[in-house]
């Protein structure tokens, strides 16, 4: 069982990697600012994963030193759960009001107040609109369970204000991004050294507000459990914390503006009020995407498997194929997609991937470990047993070698058990190689000048019983 463990982390390894404070005039516009509001975004993107990668990590790891303390938390938690359940009447949007307390998770934006989480359509119908010059499509579908974190833009404000959000399919089918509610949300008020100018107001329980300073939050909040000050003491971000399941309030301030980044986490599934929103459907309305599939898939026909690696070709049972090469030609010969995630609807958007996606074929062991990464390499949007296998990762080793395992053939004949000799003469010497003395074993790592790549662990004992192979 370690010797599968350990050649698969090997393999996963190479994968890796406006209130108090004053305002100053903006700059003018130049290459130089256009950068740093690339930077400033890459930034608060980065910080939106950080931070949830950090949250999830110390939740698990915490513990509360006072009792009671804990307890009046769980209880807390516990009567917002009941209170959930038990509301039937819904608040207008004008009798709304932020709550005193920031675990209540609630936003006022431009004077108009939000619960997390809450249905994009109440944004929309303050004119927001989803950024989408960065993505592949003008509409993009959500799988259940899954979210998009995308930006938002209103005309009505500056350009340079930045306000993210992710979006999140709590819904049985997969819908499209306009559907879907907004669970986290990310605001940046701070451009160079100095708040924007013509930007929406924000505020948050106990009027909070950009610009206010780190004492003012902790008398409004008390003290967070988290704070992180940069090496240059330029800003220092504090995050607060409830709950076992990472929500959170995260705050940055700068020296010169204050508090000029907000971030909110929630995987609630109930909002604390439910707020009757005004939603204009028209506004989220789209046109509905074809998910038919293509008249006929055509197979890319091959003779003879090319002899170098990097034209992504190889044999299976016999069978030559060409990443990418539509999923649809595997399961002809018995390969089957077995998760029921994958299985009901799944959606692939235009250009997009999954990658593994595991197969099962009955002429072979359970044990096999064979799976693969999928691409929607079309402009549609499309079922992912309609799209294209981009990369196959196959082990014939469970605990033991297995017997009962598909032919499988690389360029220059490489095979289910080829020495390390035999690939250095058919591929040269790899780009890398990791050696594994403790189990007797070598990966070695190739790479194409189009990203292309192979990765083949080999055994002293049994040659080589693993590969990853991977198109980009």
């Amino acid at each position: 069982m370690k010797r599968k463990i350990l050649t698969g982390v090997l393999w996963a390894a190479v994968m890796l990697s406006v209130a108090a404070c004053g305002k100053t005039q903006k700059e003018t516009a130049s290459e130089k600012e256009v950068s740093a509001q690339q930077e400033s975004e890459k930034g608060l993107k980065e910080l939106f994963e950080t931070s949830r990668s950090e949250n999830e990590k110390e939740n698990d790891d915490s513990e509360e030193d006072d009792e009671s303390a804990n307890k009046e938390s769980d209880d807390k938690e516990d009567n917002k759960d009941n209170d959930n359940k038990k509301k039937t009447n819904l608040v207008s949007p004008e009798d709304a009001k932020i709550s005193e307390d920031w675990e209540d998770m609630m936003i006022a934006i431009d004077g108009n107040v939000f619960a997390l989480p809450f249905p994009y359509g109440a944004l929309a119908a303050q004119g927001w609109e989803i950024e989408t010059k960065y993505m592949e499509s003008e509409y993009f579908w959500v799988n259940p369970g899954a979210g998009k974190f995308v930006r938002l833009k209103n005309e009505n404000f500056n350009e340079d204000f930045m306000m993210y959000a992710n979006f999140i399919n709590n819904s049985d089918e997969a819908c499209e991004l306009r559907e879907c509610d907004i669970d986290n949300i990310d605001i940046n008020c701070k451009w160079g050294y100095e708040i924007l100018d013509n930007i929406p107001e924000v505020e948050i329980a106990k009027g909070i507000k950009p610009g206010c300073s780190l004492e003012d939050v902790k008398a409004a909040y008390g003290e967070p459990e988290y704070v992180y000050e940069s090496a240059d003491n330029d800003y220092v971000s504090v995050r607060y914390e409830f709950g076992s399941l990472a929500n959170t309030l995260e705050l940055v301030f700068y020296k010169e503006t204050g508090l000029s980044e907000i971030q909110f986490r929630t995987i609630y599934q109930n909002p604390s009020v439910d707020i009757d929103y005004d939603i204009d459907e028209s506004l989220i309305a789209f046109d509905q995407p074809e998910y038919e599939k293509d008249d006929e898939h055509k197979k890319q026909e091959k003779n003879k498997l090319s002899d170098d690696w990097k034209d992504m070709e190889f044999s299976l049972d016999g069978k030559i194929y060409a990443m990418p090469e539509y999923y649809e030609f595997l399961e002809d010969e018995g390969w089957v997609i077995t998760s029921d995630k994958y299985n009901n609807g799944y959606i692939l958007n235009p250009k997009e991937e999954e990658h593994g996606v595991r197969l099962y074929n009955k002429k072979y062991s359970n044990s096999l470990d064979f799976s693969v990464g999928m691409t929607n390499t079309s402009d549609n949007v499309k079922d992912i047993s309609d799209s294209s296998i981009c990369s196959i990762e196959i082990s014939i080793m469970y605990d033991k070698l297995l017997e009962d395992v598909p032919e499988l053939v690389l360029a220059k004949g490489i095979t289910w058990g080829s020495t390390a000799d035999e690939i250095k003469k058919a591929y040269g010497e790899p780009d890398e190689q990791v050696r594994q003395d403790e189990y007797g074993y070598t990966v070695y790592y190739y790479s194409g000048e189009d990203q292309e790549s192979l990765i083949l662990s080999v055994y002293d004992e049994y040659g080589m019983i693993g590969i990853h192979y991977l198109s980009q």
